[in-house]
């Protein structure tokens, strides 16, 4: 791991970033840089770049799907080990914020969370995601977000994650969420929000013509995380309306 801290005001709440749980997804990186040449305007950040050996070797990971081994396991494979350190370092934060990229075609940002929080709804405000995927207990079991107590995922497209601007104005949501209200002040929140109900599996369904949050009559549902290449098995994620 690579971990990168500012404690001018520890009094404030504290802000943990985790960037490359996937090696190959290298937003994270981008930013961390970015925090970096102004680390000394944070009061209380944490920032973790965390399967650096993925990273190298320029694949998701390794041993394990990082983000499927929390809370970890100190004497486990090279996943599990990394995952009990940053569960340590990350458990108590105020605010955790995941980011990831996706090679889903014409995906743009979407925030992942449990249950919605006045906190998580900041964050997902402070960000500019208009969409937010609501997954249950079960599917957070193993990754970080669900071994938090505030955490959210972001989840990029990579077109959008290369561009120039983009870890500029994710450091410009940093600063905003640690100003002394920023995790307190009610903000509007106007973004659409859905539920996971279950996988679209590749067999059977590879014809179907399918759009990221396009409603799918076939499905029943809209696709999410479509066609990722990452995925094997299934071409995504079904999501509906959260009721």
């Amino acid at each position: 791991m690579i971990i990168l801290e500012a404690k001018n005001d520890i009094t404030k709440p504290k802000i943990a970033v985790v960037g490359c749980l996937h090696g190959n997804e290298l937003l994270g990186l981008d930013v961390f840089r970015a925090v970096q040449a102004r680390i000394t305007e944070f009061d209380n950040l944490l920032f973790i770049i965390a399967n650096v050996d993925a990273y190298r070797a320029n694949k998701r990971s390794l041993d394990q799907d990082l983000n499927r081994s929390f809370p970890g396991d100190a004497k486990g494979n090279r996943e599990q080990r990394i995952a009990a350190e940053i569960y340590r370092l990350v458990h108590d934060a105020d605010m955790l914020i995941d980011i990831h990229t996706t090679t889903s075609p014409g995906f743009g940002l979407a925030a992942i969370s449990g249950q919605l929080s006045a906190i998580k709804k900041r964050v997902i405000s402070a960000f500019g995601a208009e969409e937010v995927v609501i997954m249950q207990p079960d599917l957070l079991s193993a990754s970080l977000i669900g071994n938090t107590k505030e955490g959210v995922s972001l989840e990029y497209g990579v077109t959008l994650a290369e561009h120039e601007d983009l870890a500029a104005s994710m450091v410009d949501a940093l600063f905003e969420l640690q100003k002394d209200t920023g995790i307190q002040k009610a903000s509007p929140f106007s973004a659409n929000i859905y539920d996971v109900v279950g996988v679209i599996p590749r067999k059977g369904h590879a014809h179907l013509a399918l759009e990221n949050f396009k409603f799918s009559e076939e499905l029943g549902g809209y696709p999410f995380i479509l066609d990722e290449k990452s995925y094997t098995d299934t071409r995504g994620f079904l999501v509906t309306d959260h009721s």
